[in-house]
């Protein structure tokens, strides 16, 4: 579905230390990912998975919204499972919604807990 677009640009919500990111970065020249986590992961992320498609963003899941940019892609792996304040896990989710392109999509990786 992207073949003709000359960029992709990824949100990732939740990126850890970036190892996702940067796998999706290096699949496709034209994608171009912001990640997003806590400044500890963040710190962790630039020394360990550094690539200059790659934006990383310190701030938590429910408070990234950007409403200067529209992702193609929006991908979250265990990151919308950690949020227990429901309030807080439902801003995260509309954000994310009010920053997919008409056409995106977004991919919800989670684990089933108990």
């Amino acid at each position: 579905n992207y073949k003709n677009y000359n960029k992709i640009l990824v949100l990732d919500i939740g990126c850890g230390i970036g190892e996702l990111s940067k796998i999706i970065c290096d699949l496709n020249k034209k994608i171009f990912v912001d990640a997003v986590d806590f400044t500890e992961m963040i710190k962790v992320a630039r020394s360990q998975n550094n690539n200059e498609r790659i934006t990383y963003i310190e701030k938590s899941a429910e408070e990234y919204l950007n409403s200067e940019k529209k992702y193609d892609i929006i991908i979250s792996s265990s990151c919308f499972s950690a949020i227990k304040d429901i309030r807080k896990l439902k801003n995260a989710i509309t954000n994310c919604v009010k920053m997919l392109n008409t056409d995106g999509r977004i991919l919800m990786i989670d684990p089933f807990h108990k």
